[in-house]
C-alpha cells in the first residue's frame, strides 16, 4: 500500500468521524428540544389546576434573625419558555416557572435602632413584602420598629437548555428554601415522571426529584432569576 492510499484512508476516517459528530450534535439538540417543550407543556396544563388548588408547602425556611417559617400558601402560578437560534434554527431554550409564596398571617417582628438596617437587608434581599411602624421614645428619637411581615416572596425556577451536552439545566429561586439550588439533568432522560417528582416538592408530597440528577453550584449566570 502506497502512501497515497494510506492518506486516502486516514481521510475517509476523518469524515466518518465528523459525520458522527455531527449526527450526536444533532441528535442532542433535538432531545434537548424535545425536553423543554415538554416542561413548557407539562407546566401550561399544571399552573391553572394549581391557582385554583393553592397547594400548601410543606417546605420549611429558615429567615436570618426570625428562625423558621412554614406553612406558606402557594398561587399566582404563571410559566413561559424562551426560544432562541442553535445551530441556525430557532430552538425551546428555556422554559421558566413563577409562583407566589405567603405566610397565612402576617408575623410581627420588633427590632430595635440597632437592628434596623441589617433587618432591612434581609428583608429586602429575599424579597419579603413588609410594612414597619416606628416608636420613639419622649425625645423624638427612634427606639425601635415593629415589622409586619407578610412572608410573600416570588419563587421561580428556570429549565434551560444545554443543547450541545444534552442536559436540562433547573435553577430553582427560594424553592426548597431561601436562595437558589441547580442541578443538571439528563435531557435524554427527561420525561413526565421528572416533573411529576418536581410537582410533588410543590404540592408537599415525598419526592425524589433532587436524586435525579447532579447537583451543581449556583453561579448567578443566565435566565430571569
Amino acid at each position: 500500500m502506497g502512501l497515497l492510499d494510506d492518506l486516502k484512508k486516514q481521510a475517509e476516517a476523518a469524515k466518518g468521524s465528523e459525520l458522527s459528530r455531527t449526527e450526536m450534535l444533532q441528535s442532542n439538540i433535538q432531545v434537548t428540544e424535545n425536553a423543554l417543550k415538554l416542561a413548557a407543556k407539562y407546566f401550561a396544563q399544571l399552573c391553572p389546576q394549581l391557582n385554583v388548588l393553592k397547594p400548601v408547602a410543606t417546605r420549611v425556611y429558615y429567615l436570618d434573625q426570625v428562625g423558621e417559617l412554614s406553612g406558606f400558601s402557594q398561587g399566582e402560578f404563571f410559566s413561559d419558555h424562551r426560544t432562541g437560534e442553535v445551530e441556525g434554527k430557532d430552538r425551546y431554550k428555556q422554559v421558566l416557572l413563577n409562583f407566589r409564596c405567603t405566610l397565612p398571617a402576617p408575623l410581627q417582628v420588633r427590632r430595635n435602632f440597632d437592628q434596623l438596617e441589617s433587618f432591612r437587608k434581609i428583608l429586602t434581599r429575599f424579597g419579603m413584602k413588609h410594612t414597619s411602624q416606628a416608636f420613639k421614645n419622649d425625645r423624638g428619637v427612634v427606639t425601635h420598629e415593629v415589622f409586619s411581615i407578610t412572608g410573600e416572596f416570588l419563587a421561580q425556577v428556570l429549565w434551560e437548555g444545554d443543547h450541545q451536552n444534552a442536559q436540562i439545566k433547573v435553577t430553582g429561586k427560594h424553592i426548597s428554601e431561601f436562595g437558589f439550588v441547580c442541578m443538571l439533568l439528563d435531557a435524554r432522560n427527561f420525561n413526565d415522571a421528572t416533573l411529576d417528582e418536581f410537582t410533588k416538592l410543590l404540592i408537599g408530597k415525598p419526592s425524589q426529584f433532587w436524586q435525579l440528577g447532579k447537583r451543581v453550584p449556583f453561579t448567578g449566570q443566565g435566565g430571569n432569576l
